[in-house]
C-alpha cells in the first residue's frame, strides 16, 4: 500500500529483473513489470516516521485538551519524468535491436483515501484505497501500467525504552492492468517495528511477504512463470543530529530477500545496502540523496555460470512545502546494472537516468 503522509517516509529495495537471454525480443515483453518493481528506487514504502520525543511532564492547569483527529485523509500526486531507457535496452551493442527507441516522457498521477475505523491511545485500525496510472509519450505504450490497491493496517503503539514505539500489521491486494488487460494481482502481509533505542537514534525493522501472480507466463512457464513468493526483510537506522533540532539525518540500512517462483529461472536472493542523508538547505528547501546496493544472485538460471547481478543506484532530490498539506520536489535518479558473468548474459546489463518533478498532496 503506498502511502503519502507528512510523518511518513518509505522504504523498499526488492525489484524484479524479467527477461530472457535467449534473444532480445523475449526480454522487452517483461520490462514494464521490471519498471513498476523499481520500489527499492522509485519509491519507500516501509514506515520510517521518527518517533516523537518523549513528554515532558506538565503541571495539571498547563496541560490543554487536543482536538480529536480526523478519521479520514485523502492523498496523491501527480508528476514528469523523462526516462531514457524505459525499455531497459542493454547497453551492450551485440544484443540491441537497430530500431529501439528507448527514452519516452512519463506521466504519473494517483489518488487515494484513507479510512480509520477504530482508534483509541494504545491502538488504530485503518483502510486504505489508491488508485494509480503511469502512461507514456514516444510510441511507448505498451508501458502505460494502471493499478487499483487496497490495504488495511493494524498499528499498536507503547512504550520501550521509556521512549514512544509502534508496531504496524496489516494486508494489502493490488491488481495491475497493462493494455486494458489485467497484467497482474499481488497479495502481500507486513510487519514493522518503528522505535527509537537511544536519543536520536530511530529505527524502524520490518518483514514483507507477498504472493503474486502474473497473467504472462512467457515463452516456457516451467522455466520462464513469475508466479510465486517474494519475501524481503530488512532495517533503516538513522541518526537524527540534536545541533539541527533533529531536523537533519544520516541513515543506512540493510536488506535480505528470496524470491521462489514457478519458473526456474526467476529464483533469486538479494543482499541490499542503502545510505543516505537529508537536511534543510535553505528555508523551505530540503535537500536529500542516497546511494543503493544491491546483489541480485539467480541461482537456478540457465547456462553457466549462473547470473549474478549487481545493481548501483543514486538519487538526488530537492523538495519544498507549500503549507501544511503540499509538497513539490524535483529529483534526479540513476542505475547502473552490471552482471558478474557477462557474454551471453551481457543483455542484463544496462543503465538509467531519470530526472522530473512530482506535486503530491494529503489532507
Amino acid at each position: 500500500m503506498k502511502r503519502v503522509q507528512s510523518r511518513v517516509l518509505l522504504l523498499t529495495l526488492v525489484f524484479l529483473i524479467p527477461g530472457s537471454y535467449l534473444s532480445f525480443a523475449q526480454t522487452t515483453d517483461t520490462t514494464s513489470q521490471q519498471e513498476r518493481q523499481e520500489r527499492w528506487f522509485e519509491e519507500k514504502d516501509i514506515l520510517v516516521a521518527p518517533p516523537e520525543e518523549a513528554p515532558v511532564a506538565e503541571e495539571p492547569a498547563k496541560v490543554e485538551k487536543k482536538k480529536a483527529p480526523k478519521r479520514w485523509r485523502i492523498f496523491g500526486e501527480v508528476g514528469w519524468e523523462y526516462d531514457d531507457n524505459v525499455t531497459l535496452t542493454t547497453d551492450h551493442k551485440e544484443f540491441r535491436k537497430a530500431d529501439v527507441d528507448p527514452n519516452a516522457n512519463r506521466y504519473r498521477i494517483s489518488s487515494g483515501l484513507g479510512l480509520t475505523l477504530f482508534r483509541n491511545d494504545k491502538y488504530e485500525v485503518e483502510t486504505t484505497y489508491e488508485y494509480s496510472y503511469n502512461f507514456h509519450d514516444d510510441s511507448l505504450n505498451e508501458f502505460n501500467f494502471m493499478s487499483n490497491e487496497v490495504g488495511i493496517d493494524l498499528t499498536r503503539r507503547f512504550r520501550l525504552w521509556n521512549r514512544p514505539s509502534k508496531i504496524r500489521v496489516g494486508y494489502e491486494f493490488e491488481h495491475g492492468r497493462r493494455g486494458g488487460h489485467t497484467f497482474s494481482s499481488e497479495h502481500t502481509w507486513f510487519l514493522d517495528w518503528t522505535g527509537e533505542w537511544k536519543k536520536n537514534f530511530p529505527i524502524t525493522v520490518y518483514e514483507r511477504l507477498a504472493a503474486k501472480n502474473f497473467r504472462n507466463k512467457g515463452f516456457n512457464p516451467v522455466d520462464t512463470e513469475r508466479d510465486g513468493f517474494y519475501h524481503r526483510t530488512g532495517f533503516l537506522q538513522r541518526y537524527l543530529f540534536e545541533i539541527f533540532d533533529r531536523d537533519a539525518e544520516l541513515n543506512f540500512g540493510y536488506e535480505f530477500g528470496f524470491q521462489a517462483t514457478d519458473g526456474n529461472r526467476f529464483d533469486r536472493v538479494d543482499h541490499g545496502f542503502r545510505v543516505g542523508t537529508e537536511f534543510r538547505l535553505i528555508e523551505k528547501v530540503r535537500f536529500e540523496t542516497n546511494f543503493y546496493f544491491q546483489q541480485r544472485y539467480y541461482h537456478h538460471f540457465p547456462g553457466s555460470p549462473n547470473r549474478h547481478d549487481l545493481h548501483y543506484k543514486y538519487e538526488f532530490i530537492l523538495s519544498r512545502r507549500f503549507g501544511k498539506y503540499i509538497k513539490a520536489s524535483a529529483f534526479y535518479r540513476r542505475a547502473d546494472v552490471n552482471n558478474l558473468n557477462d557474454g551471453v548474459l551481457g543483455v542484463f546489463n544496462y543503465d538509467r537516468n531519470i530526472y522530473g518533478v512530482e506535486l503530491k498532496f494529503h489532507y
